[in-house]
């Protein structure tokens, strides 16, 4: 990982970044169901329904075999679709409101958070990706950093901007 030495200095325009938890919420559903290639997203949107529905279809049948994969299918598919909203359910912690302050430089990227400072040059995120009202940032093999575009100044968003993955 390539991490580099950016500071929050006096002259350097520190921003505020305050993402509240229905933004939260909010950002992990437009992601899980939206933020991945066609057939993905496809999947995750019909998917859970189709099974739900093809085990409703086995069940019905009078074969004790597809009574049985009709059982299995209908509650796959249940849970299928139900899995975004048990991981919001389940991880609460992952989901609260949270403020930190972010400086966004020719370098990288440099945030604090409840007085712990981390510094990313932008060589180790593995893409960058401009959404409608939010910039997604992802390093390699570590998370998701997501800052929201109005709460970012002009400066910050052409250094952003300058380094988006295709």
């Amino acid at each position: 990982m390539v991490y580099a030495q950016l500071s929050f200095t006096k002259s350097a325009t520190v921003s505020q970044q305050i993402i509240k938890k229905s933004d939260k919420i909010k950002l992990f559903l437009r992601e899980y169901y939206l933020g991945h290639s066609v057939a993905r997203n496809g999947v995750r949107l019909i998917g859970g329904p189709l099974v739900t529905g093809s085990g409703v279809q086995f069940y019905q049948k009078a074969d004790k075999w597809a009574i049985a994969y009709g059982g299995f299918c209908f509650l796959y598919g249940l849970y299928f679709t139900l899995k975004p909203f048990l991981i919001i359910a389940l991880r609460p912690a992952a989901f609260q409101t949270v403020t930190f302050e972010v400086v966004v430089n020719d370098q990288g990227v440099n945030w604090q958070l409840a007085g712990v400072e981390s510094s990313v040059q932008f060589a180790a995120f593995s893409s960058i990706l401009r959404r409608p009202s939010y910039y997604m940032l992802e390093i390699k093999a570590t998370g998701t950093v997501y800052l929201l575009v109005n709460q970012l100044t002009a400066i910050e968003k052409s250094f952003l901007d300058s380094h988006l993955t295709v």
